[in-house]
């Protein structure tokens, strides 16, 4: 634990992040979160709709970049809602503007008849912030974890 408590450490210190963004840690505990979900640099983490513009994909991808995998799912670039269409434009902006820091990010899109984690067994953890309440208003949420 004491590697990935300095990874997370050296990842919320990191340049990549804004101080507005480095505030929140205050309120929202990432490397508490994280420790407790049991995360490990190692681990193909799987990170859902990264919420905002990736406030945890700005912690997730240093931590894992150099011996594990971080893979994120978004809505499509064609999505038919006009606020997940700018959701999927302003993230991935975000990641192509910082390479050194997201270069190895796998990005994925949601479809509509599946969720696409890679082939069975190769993830080790699946984390969604924000995303299980509008799973349940749409009548998604028993299909959605069925495909986690």
């Amino acid at each position: 634990m004491a590697d990935t408590g300095d990874a997370l450490d050296a990842a919320l210190a990191g340049s990549h992040r804004t101080a507005a963004n480095k505030a929140r840690d205050r309120d929202r505990h990432p490397k508490e979160t994280l420790l407790f979900f049991g995360l490990e640099p190692q681990m193909r983490e799987v990170e859902m709709l990264p919420g905002g513009e990736g406030w945890y994909t700005e912690v997730l991808a240093p931590v894992v970049s150099h011996a594990g995998k971080l893979v994120t799912v978004t809505p499509p670039a064609d999505s038919p809602v006009e606020h997940l269409r700018e959701h999927f434009q302003k993230f991935n902006a975000k990641l192509d503007a910082n390479p050194a820091v997201y270069d190895k990010v796998e990005r994925r899109t949601l479809s509509k008849d599946a969720i696409d984690l890679g082939a069975a067994g190769s993830t080790d953890m699946v984390v969604t912030f924000r995303s299980t309440h509008n799973w349940i208003r749409g009548g998604q949420l028993d299909a959605v974890y069925k495909d986690f």
